[in-house]
């Protein structure tokens, strides 16, 4: 799916009017697998919780009274983090991982370098200065450690209570992981850059049948 959202990035920069290729047909999906319950049920749980952390992400910001107005991208940071801070905790609330938004940072994440390179930290730590929401380690990890540090309170109204912690537990991971991944080495964009200009529609791979995902099977 990654890789799928890198091509669109690339196809829509090289020829914005040109038709995309669909998700399912590129991904070797079938076609009416929206209509088996229990995948729609997950993608509507997963976008919904990713909805509501971005709901209560600006919200915080609007709570926070955080500038709009910043150049100092330290700043910017420590507003980014502080309003997750705020979103994450109405999640937990809720008993909610927003699941599904590791992937959304991704989307974000490719948005940010599709069409820049950058071969030095330097230009990378300029290019993030202009951004209105940058996706950073700090922020990944600062969600990772909540996610991490709460599962059990999250994990709270699932039928399974200890499967879920750990569950929840191997999300934060992924949060962790994303941020090593995508934004500590400038010159890992580049590398990035170059993978996605060879990248063809017939590389998009459907999942192998023996493939198990930590995930698989889960209910509440």
């Amino acid at each position: 799916m990654r890789d799928y959202v890198s091509l669109l990035f690339r196809e829509t920069a090289a020829s914005p009017h040109a038709p995309l290729p669909a998700v399912f047909r590129a991904l070797g999906v079938p076609e009416k697998a929206r209509e088996e319950s229990a995948v729609s049920n997950r993608a509507d749980r997963n976008f919904g919780n990713t909805v509501v952390f971005l709901l209560a992400h600006e919200l915080g910001h609007a709570l926070k009274k955080h500038r709009t107005d910043l150049r100092d991208p330290v700043e910017k940071r420590k507003q980014e983090i502080e309003a997750d801070a705020f979103a994450i905790e109405m999640m937990r609330r809720i008993a909610q991982v927003p699941v599904g938004l590791e992937f959304w940072f991704y989307v974000e994440h490719a948005a940010h370098v599709a069409r820049h390179k950058f071969n030095t930290e330097a230009e990378w730590q300029k290019y993030l200065t202009g951004l209105d929401h940058p996706v950073t380690t700090e922020r990944l990890e600062a969600l990772a450690s909540v996610i991490e540090k709460a599962a059990d309170s999250f994990a709270r109204i699932q039928t399974d209570r200890e499967l879920w912690t750990k569950r929840f537990k191997m999300s934060a991971e992924g949060f962790r992981l994303a941020g090593l991944q995508w934004t500590t080495n400038p010159v890992a964009h580049r590398v990035d850059h170059e993978r996605v200009d060879g990248l063809h529609e017939s590389d998009l791979k459907p999942r192998k049948a023996g493939f198990t995902h930590p995930w698989h099977g889960a209910g509440t």
